[in-house]
């Protein structure tokens, strides 16, 4: 099998130096555009050439700068900086090699490879965050994220949201929010024990200082965004684990929703559509009325 159809099946195997250093200097080293690349899958995990020419700012309107960015992400390819994957006909993604992780790692950032048979997974987290990340620049707010370790290691604890965000508007105000990705496949039992991390965390008091301001401590803890691809029943389901597991504790505002409440407010890359945080369609605790994360989240 050819390295360029990777099936989506194992983690990346761990390489040498020499290896690394052959790679680069194949493909001419890494360039500006390169890095950003590398560094995009690095918080994203997993993207079709379309996801990162968007989020690296290529114009997707210029068809010849898609044209070359095409190109260059098949080198990165063949020479083993990057994996291509293919999955059920779906247009291919890309996900960072063993030989970009220790790249990363030499330049102070430790990823946490794909995890095995997690491509649908990974493809959901992927899809939200990058129509999060549009709808913020539309807004004129910076969102960036944070990859599992870097949580994980900033919480000290086993601690680890699918993704961690932290939105910054114009007036320098900071909106943190972490993201679970529900693919309708674990049992409630094992949602609560990651609900139970959260409030093991919550009790820590650390994300105070984490998420302040100017030496200032974050007086409430971050928003929990949860993305189901279930029916509404299991909405519900999570709802329900959810304020059993808390136990009446006040940890931060939860927030559910689908993907097929999504789909209306999100159209195809590049288009400006509400987007996942201003639209309507999040469920809470104690309430049935439908709310948007972003009036929730401004006055968190």
């Amino acid at each position: 099998m050819k390295q360029s159809e990777t099936k989506y099946k194992s983690r990346p195997k761990r390489v040498s130096t020499a290896a690394l250093e052959k790679a680069i200097l194949a493909v001419g080293g890494i360039k500006e555009k390169d890095e950003r690349v590398l560094w995009v899958l690095a918080r994203y995990k997993l993207l079709t050439g379309g996801q990162i020419r968007v989020l690296c700012y290529y114009d997707v309107s210029d068809l010849w700068a898609a044209k070359l960015q095409a190109n260059r992400l098949g080198q990165l390819v063949e020479v083993g900086l990057l994996e291509r994957i293919y999955s059920y006909g779906r247009e291919a993604c890309y996900r960072l090699s063993g030989l970009a992780i220790k790249w990363l790692a030499v330049q102070g950032l430790q990823v946490r490879p794909a995890a095995l048979l997690l491509l649908e997974h990974d493809q959901q987290t992927a899809w939200f965050m990058v129509q999060a990340t549009l709808e913020s620049r539309r807004l004129g707010w910076e969102l960036t994220w944070e990859g599992e370790i870097e949580t994980e290691s900033r919480a000290r604890l086993k601690f680890a949201p699918d993704a961690t965000g932290i939105s910054t508007r114009a007036d320098g105000l900071i909106h943190p929010f972490f993201l679970e990705s529900d693919r309708n496949t674990e049992t409630y039992n094992v949602w609560a024990k990651k609900v139970e991390r959260y409030v093991r965390y919550f009790d820590t008091g650390s994300w105070r200082q984490r998420f302040g301001r100017d030496d200032k401590p974050r007086e409430g803890f971050p928003a929990v965004l949860v993305v189901t691809s279930g029916p509404e029943s299991r909405v519900r389901g999570l709802i329900k684990a959810t304020a059993t597991a808390l136990r009446q504790k006040q940890v931060g505002n939860w927030y559910f929703t689908t993907r097929e409440r999504l789909r209306p407010h999100v159209g195809s890359i590049g288009e400006g559509r509400s987007g996942p945080l201003q639209a309507p369609v999040w469920s809470v605790m104690g309430s049935t009325n439908l709310v948007s994360v972003m009036q929730g989240v401004q006055h968190g």
